[in-house]
């Protein structure tokens, strides 16, 4: 995932966690969240979560965590950082001056 999307403020993954503001301010939204997984993994589950709680109403909770998780679905290539070869990141780190973590 790419660091400035996941600044609350400014990036794309603050449009869910303001989703979830405002389920968990609306009459029947106790609580929600978006969980962030891991990409890189073939486990299915580490990955991404939507979880909305209701007060008692199942049906809407999931309606919610659907909404919320399609919106980060929309996002989801935007987030992606553009990933390197072994080979161009090696390069990229020998042309780097000063120390590379």
């Amino acid at each position: 995932m790419r660091g400035d999307e996941l600044i609350t403020e400014s990036g794309l993954f603050g449009e869910c966690i303001r989703l979830c503001q405002e389920i968990e301010s609306s009459p029947v939204g106790l609580a929600a969240g978006m969980m962030i997984g891991n990409p890189f993994t073939d486990v299915p589950d580490l990955r991404t979560n939507s979880l909305v709680v209701t007060d008692g109403d199942a049906e809407m909770a999931e309606k919610l965590a659907s909404q919320l998780a399609e919106l980060f679905w929309q996002y989801h290539e935007a987030m992606q950082v553009p990933l390197l070869s072994l080979e161009e990141s090696v390069e990229q780190a020998l042309g780097a001056e000063g120390t590379v973590f």
